[in-house]
């Protein structure tokens, strides 16, 4: 929660490192991670998503084939240890590497690690453990006195096989190559009833900036709202008229802008025509002709580089030659 001085003042906003610079990197990380000469080693492979810079790593040949436990961890702590070990290990190693380039991705895996859990995974009818599933948490400094810190909604799932090598790997969690700080908004509600944490944007949506929101509800039912002028959101609201159904571009009032608009949909019941650029620069569109379309929108903080994507399923029923007017 935050407290009445924090109100007026400022809070930490950090810069993401852009995917592609990541992407760039790909054959260096595996090679420091996994030991393996490039992404594509034999029975391992390694991707990076080149929208989100998401990590994923599988070794096809080691995972789910595993026949005896004896040079498995026994207990948890000891196999939590051992991922913590692996991943301080490779850090090191590739930060040793990194520094020699001009891009900082030295928080690749970052500092500011927690540990959530460790299970043992088995196959299904196998009394005996395949791997350890470590998973870890991030949280960050906010700038702020209460709270100090902040989660991220963003893990690392990492998988240790026998004698301490890892067999899986899934990261959603995306480097910052800087901080600054950014004005703080203010909970309109009880404070007591949001929870401030650090928004990290879906697999395949792009993102420019790890900023502050609150959260209010459960972990099944909330919503949030913006903690920073830099925490942008978008939502695409609709209205059915008489030339199709009018699609407006919504953002949140604390966030003024100015904006650009990129407007995107494919056809869900016709996806043979594929991905369709709409229109771009404006807040509102009207989408005409019969189908069932997935609307992409993004929207652009023209003043502070913030950008955010939101989805929308729009059925349309007015039969028309354009598609867009």
């Amino acid at each position: 929660m935050y407290t009445m001085q924090d109100i007026n003042g400022q809070i930490n906003v950090y810069r993401l490192v852009s995917a592609n610079n990541i992407v760039a990197q790909q054959d260096a990380i595996a090679r420091a991670f996994f030991s393996m000469k490039s992404v594509s080693d034999g029975k391992k492979t390694l991707t990076i998503s080149p929208i989100s810079g998401r990590l994923t790593y599988t070794d096809a040949g080691r995972i789910w084939q595993n026949r005896s436990s004896t040079s498995l961890p026994t207990a948890a702590l000891e196999a939590q240890q051992v991922a913590e070990e692996f991943l301080r290990g490779a850090r090191s190693r590739f930060n040793a590497f990194q520094s020699r380039t001009k891009v900082d991705l030295s928080q690749l895996i970052p500092s500011q690690l927690s540990h959530v859990l460790t299970t043992a995974a088995r196959n299904p009818g196998e009394a005996f453990i395949d791997h350890w599933l470590s998973i870890f948490a991030v949280a960050l400094p906010t700038g702020i006195s209460n709270p100090d810190s902040a989660p991220v909604d963003a893990k690392i799932e990492l998988r240790m096989g026998p004698n301490h090598q890892p067999v899986g790997m899934s990261s959603t969690w995306r480097p910052f190559d800087s901080w600054q700080r950014a004005r703080h908004i203010a909970f309109q509600g009880a404070p007591d009833s949001a929870q401030l944490f650090y928004h990290m944007a879906d697999g395949e949506d792009p993102q420019t900036f790890l900023a502050p929101f609150y959260f209010t509800g459960t972990d099944d039912v909330g919503s949030f709202s913006p903690a920073s002028s830099y925490s942008l959101f978008a939502g695409i609201e609709t209205q059915i008229t008489g030339s199709g159904i009018m699609l407006t571009a919504v953002t949140p009032d604390s966030v003024p802008g100015p904006f650009s608009y990129a407007w995107g949909a494919w056809r869900i019941d016709d996806l043979a025509t594929g991905f369709r650029l709409l229109a771009t620069g404006r807040q509102q569109i009207t989408l005409m002709g019969v189908g069932s379309y997935n609307v992409v929108l993004d929207v652009q903080d023209q003043t502070t580089g913030a950008i955010a994507r939101t989805q929308r399923v729009i059925f349309a029923a007015q039969p028309q030659e354009q598609l867009v007017s």
